[in-house]
């Protein structure tokens, strides 16, 4: 609340009564204070140290305005009698002392009362305490001190030994420390909205925040009044009050403010208590007692003014990090969490188990998630101006939070809001809550009076496990998929949570998420693996001449987070899940003929590289066109290059397949059928595609030597594949043994581990060939 707003209000809040009786409160205890003030001050003369009139004062006027003169004015009064009864001062004191308490806090309220009204706190406001300093010590203290002398100095109270001059500025120094020193507690504790904590539970909250730091100040303080009580030299006594400043600086940067002033008042008050009663024992004979007194009194001022500055910094410095903090997970158009708010209260310990009674209510459930998002909402940011929907949304928002009062809303996205709420007696089941809830947000879509206009919400409830603590990704996606479900379904969805699931599900979308960004950067190894021929002298079918050059196929290796190079066991299974192979292979493609292309001397030695094209590149229309235009443009010869069709991944459009591969080999390129005979229309591919030479699959290779069955298999293979005129490479062959044995079976040519295992390309082209290479 403004605080102008809140000084008006108050007086009218109350009843009369109510307010007198608060202005008796108040200055009883402004009475009780002064009388302590001067009591700890060990002085014959009616003078405080640190005047608490002079703090307590523009506390009053800004909690009750211009009324706020009567506990002030009243509770100097009832000093006045307490001390002229008791003889320490004369009754002709009482109109000075009261218009010395009250000039100063009236003037200062008079010149800038409802700036400091305004500034709320204005002494946590740099430029509200900087224009506050000018008026307490040029305005306030000045005509406290003056009034303050001249009712000495006409009743006979000023002592012999001071002159004018120096109890002007003794007065001046003691008005301007307790407006300094008392002050700040004063306005916190009388004018700073409570928001429902007491005063005693707002200075414990502060209090517990630093205790350490702010005990450490006061044992400080304690020992510093324990040196000069001690009689040492009055010197160690001045140090350690100068130590005190930097821990003091400490506190105001740390501790809440609240906190910090009270702990200033209490260390001020035991060091310049301790100090004056000291000095009045003759604990320091031959020092000026009033002169000390005087000059501990103005190193107080000074250095909490200097700590008042630094703790107005340090207050400003937070309030615009909470500012940043707000802008940064708050959403500016509702006021609610946004996406990384809701991300930080779930990672924060949102889902921490309920109490006992609460978990028995839905079992195994420790915490709640709804979402209701519209399913509409293209529609509606079509139809409506971007500011009118953000005024609707403001509604809806606060609609749907009337529907969960106790839950924590926040704006995911546009027309989008999740809910966390705690398991209570409210929630019986999740299905009930789903229902209930979709009943609730389309009431709060009637509030848009067009029918086009209103939303259409889809409702999700996910349950959360008792003591799961999964990620909010993990939640945010899995509340996502049952949002999808509502949305077909026209129903609200509720689900309970399978944490290990749905982090799977995660890991999986992050791990494609990864792929996805190293091959749009093309972050891929190159690996490849030699084609050797299976008899000296044999050439490939269709090459126009046998030369000793290079036959490999290119594979594909990726890096992994820690550097480790990735089988494709590891990351081809995730491209296929979330359709990455069309990428893939372009990728493969670009790479591998930009190698070449900077290679001129491996590309001299290339006699044939093999390329493998997924089922869904094969049957997209623009993948021939788009590798013709590469070889082109890194001017590559087509012959040099051949593209596997991989029988084993399906293929969506067969005739789109076919007319690929016909134009493919239009251009000059070659054909083959990679996994030969793992697919349900083997013998079928040969019919429809024209290609070049098929490649057994190493499932039947691998075990030649040991199943019949298998034996006969790769002969009829190879004896439909001569018939064709196409020629035949065995995969997997992994020993010498069985190389001979696939080449006794009529294979023409051999690839795996028994003539090398994949390396990366570059160094198939430094390397000699192999002994047994096709010539």
């Amino acid at each position: 609340m403004n605080r102008a707003a809140y000084a008006l209000a108050e007086p009218a809040a109350v009843s009369r009564r109510g307010a007198w009786r608060a202005w008796v409160a108040a200055a009883v205890v402004l009475a009780l204070a002064t009388e302590a003030s001067r009591a700890l001050s060990f002085s014959e003369q009616p003078l405080s140290l640190w005047w608490p009139a002079a703090g307590m004062g523009l506390a009053f006027l800004a909690r009750w305005g211009w009324a706020g003169l009567w506990p002030l004015a009243g509770g100097l009064v009832l000093w006045v009698v307490a001390s002229a009864g008791g003889g320490d001062m004369s009754w002709g004191m009482l109109p000075w002392v009261v218009a010395a308490g009250v000039v100063g806090s009236a003037a200062v309220w008079g010149l800038m009362g409802a700036r400091l009204l305004e500034a709320e706190q204005p002494y946590l406001r740099r430029s509200s305490l900087a224009q506050l300093l000018i008026a307490l010590a040029f305005v306030a203290a000045p005509l406290a001190a003056t009034l303050g002398m001249a009712g000495l100095k006409v009743n006979g109270g000023l002592h012999p030994n001071v002159t004018l001059l120096g109890g002007w500025v003794a007065y001046w120094t003691f008005e301007m420390c307790g407006a300094l020193v008392v002050g700040p507690l004063a306005w916190n504790l009388l004018c700073r909205p409570s928001a429902g904590f007491s005063m005693r539970a707002r200075l414990l909250r502060g209090l517990r925040h630093e205790w350490l730091l702010l005990a450490g100040v006061l044992a400080l303080a304690l020992v510093a009044g324990g040196v000069m009580l001690g009689g040492a030299d009055l010197t160690y006594a001045r140090a350690l009050l100068y130590l005190m400043l930097p821990l003091l600086a400490l506190a105001a940067i740390r501790a809440k403010p609240l906190a910090a002033y009270a702990t200033l008042l209490v260390g001020v008050v035991i060091l310049t208590s301790t100090l004056a009663y000291a000095l009045h024992q003759r604990v320091y004979p031959g020092v000026d007692v009033a002169g000390e007194l005087v000059l501990i009194s103005l190193y107080v001022v000074v250095a909490v003014g200097a700590l008042h500055g630094l703790l107005a910094a340090s207050y400003e410095q937070r309030l615009a990090q909470q500012q940043l903090e707000r802008q940064a997970f708050v959403d500016a158009d509702t006021g609610l969490l946004n996406r990384a708010g809701l991300a930080r209260w779930l990672n924060g310990g949102a889902l921490q188990s309920q109490t006992p009674s609460m978990q028995s209510v839905l079992g195994d459930v420790g915490c709640v998630l709804a979402s209701v998002k519209a399913t509409n909402a293209p529609s509606l940011r079509a139809l409506r101006d971007a500011h009118e929907l953000a005024i609707d949304e403001r509604q809806w928002a606060q609609a749907l939070q009337t529907v969960l009062p106790n839950a924590r809303w926040a704006r995911v996205s546009s027309l989008r809001l999740v809910a966390t709420l705690p398991v209570s007696d409210s929630v019986l089941d999740l299905d009930t809550l789903a229902t209930q809830l979709n009943a609730q947000t389309a009431q709060s879509a009637a509030l848009t009076t067009q029918p086009l206009h209103r939303p259409t919400w889809a409702v999700a409830v996910l349950g959360v496990p008792r003591g799961a603590r999964p990620s909010a990704e993990v939640l945010l996606n899995e509340l996502a998929q049952l949002e999808q479900r509502a949305a077909q379904s026209r129903q609200p969805v509720s689900a309970h949570l399978d944490v290990r699931a749905a982090q799977r599900q995660l890991d999986d979308a992050a791990q494609a998420q990864r792929l996805r960004a190293q091959l749009m950067a093309g972050d891929v190894l190159l690996y490849a693996q030699p084609i050797v021929g299976n008899a000296a002298g044999a050439a490939w079918v269709g090459q126009p001449e046998a030369r000793p050059l290079r036959k490999v196929e290119v594979l594909l290796r990726m890096s992994g987070p820690r550097g480790e190079v990735l089988s494709p066991a590891v990351f081809m299974p995730v491209a296929m899940r979330h359709n990455l192979m069309p990428l893939l292979d372009q990728v493969v493609i670009e790479q591998t003929f930009a190698w070449f292309s900077r290679h001129p001397q491996a590309l001299a030695q290339l006699g044939l590289c093999c390329i493998n094209l997924s089922g869904s590149a094969v049957g997209d229309s623009e993948t021939a066109r788009r590798i013709v235009q590469l070889l082109q443009q890194h001017g590559l010869n087509a012959h040099q290059f051949l593209f596997e069709v991989t029988e084993s991944q399906a293929i969506a459009n067969p005739a789109q397949a076919r007319d690929t591969v016909a134009a493919l080999r239009a251009a000059g390129c070659r054909i083959a059928i990679d996994d030969f005979g793992t697919g349900q229309a083997t013998y079928d591919y040969l019919k429809r595609y024209p290609v070049d030479f098929i490649k057994i699959d190493g499932s039947f290779v691998q075990t030649l030597a040991d199943d019949p069955v298998d034996r006969v298999i790769v002969e009829s293979m190879v004896r439909v594949a001569r018939q064709l005129g196409v020629g035949t490479v065995a995969e997997f062959v992994s020993s010498a043994e069985l190389q001979r044995l696939v080449a006794s079976l009529g294979v023409d040519e051999s690839q795996g581990y028994a003539l090398g295992a994949p390396q990366p390309l570059a160094h198939w082209f430094d390397a000699p060939l192999p002994s047994s290479a096709t010539v």
